[in-house]
């Protein structure tokens, strides 16, 4: 029988794009929306130059990060009055305390001349990439072609590390291990990110993944099927199968998930433009923002806590705390053997599986002293 599957709620995100354009327009009196018009077109120009050190200005209405910059130049916003060091001060006043006067630095040049704008670019310095953000599918291809790339290759991982020893990387004696800091260490993202980019773009063809960027899937669709993605794994390597076995099994799958996800999203949306001729305005609820869609959670039994007090919860029987022992057990096994677990991941799980060994051994305990309060009783 053909299990349904729940997708994530899929609302259609409407830009504001041509909207703002209009509103430009509309504007015409004013000039100021038309500048804005302009500086959307072209908002700044970059260059990287030698600035005298005496006429940058430290810019603090915004504290400096915690971090010292990425960048191998400060980072200065120039406009028509002045010259605001927005990131790597740190690196000017070094070069003023070897006695220099003057220090290459990267410059981008704005027209409008405001504390608020230069808060803005301080922000987003490190909020918001200059080319913009990439799509989830993008994020997760190219993690994995990364990956690959270092893999393949014969040149140690160290010799890409961006900062080295100052951003403290400490690279291990496991070469995926390496390359894993390595990628968290580019990228700027936790292990637990890097390991689930992994995990989502395991055994896809390049195809594949360019339809499901071509399609702009979010997270949320990557985790829906994640599970019975890697139940068809498992099973396909139990047959032994090939590794291009494999991703072509694979990517036919996942291609018939999305067109199963295409018509959820599709029926939708007539259902939603339905309602909205059928239902009065004043009727209407407030549709939540789509920017990040909640994925849908899978109902999951919640085991035994470990808290013999609460009176409300029926207590586990001997034997129904052997089988979750059994299934302790099975995870144990299934994390050792896991190959695409990051050490610290590997360890994080084994910790959670541990204490929740401890709280059943301790409600063994109890049982064993409500047996021996309920034996004296009948003496």
């Amino acid at each position: 029988m053909k299990r349904k599957r729940t997708f994530p709620n899929s609302k259609t995100t409407f830009t504001a794009k041509t909207q703002s354009k209009k509103r430009i327009s509309d504007q015409g009196a004013s000039g100021v929306l038309k500048n804005c018009s302009r500086a959307e077109n072209r908002p700044f120009e970059k260059s990287i130059e030698s600035l005298d050190l005496d006429r940058i200005q430290h810019f603090s209405g915004i504290p400096d990060f915690i971090d010292p910059t990425r960048s191998p130049y400060p980072i200065i916003i120039k406009s028509s009055s002045s010259l605001q060091c927005i990131d790597g001060w740190e690196m000017i006043e070094q070069a003023k305390h070897r006695g220099e006067t003057a220090l290459t630095c990267e410059i981008y040049h704005i027209q409008q001349d405001s504390e608020i704008e230069y808060a803005l670019w301080k922000a987003s310095v490190r909020t918001m990439p200059i080319g913009g953000r990439c799509i989830y599918p993008e994020k997760v291809r190219n993690t994995c072609r990364l990956f690959t790339m270092l893999c393949e290759s014969t040149e140690n991982p160290v010799i890409f590390s961006h900062g080295g020893a100052r951003r403290g990387v400490s690279f291990t004696i496991s070469p995926d291990d390496n390359i894993r800091l390595l990628l968290e260490d580019r990228l700027g993202k936790k292990p637990k990110t890097i390991n689930k980019y992994l995990n989502h773009g395991q055994f896809i063809s390049d195809e594949t993944i360019q339809n499901l960027i071509d399609a702009r899937v979010k997270k949320g669709f990557f985790e829906a099927i994640q599970k019975d993605k890697q139940r068809l794994i498992d099973d396909l390597k139990a047959e032994q199968k090939r590794p291009d076995e494999i991703v072509k099994a694979v990517s036919e799958r996942i291609l018939s998930w999305l067109e199963e996800f295409q018509a959820h999203k599709t029926g939708e949306e007539n259902n939603l433009q339905t309602n909205r001729h059928e239902t009065p305005a004043s009727e209407i609820q407030p549709q939540q923002n789509d920017a990040s869609p909640p994925p849908v959670k899978p109902i999951e039994h919640k085991h035994w806590s470990g808290n013999p007090s609460a009176a409300d919860e029926k207590q586990p029987t001997e034997d129904e705390l052997c089988r979750e022992f059994i299934a302790v057990g099975r995870l144990l096994i299934e994390t050792a053997e896991n190959k695409a677990l990051a050490t610290q991941e590997r360890i994080r799980l084994f910790s959670d599986l541990i204490i929740r060994q401890s709280g059943l051994i301790q409600y063994l305990r109890h049982l064993l002293v409500q047996q021996n309060a309920n034996g004296e009783e009948q003496r």
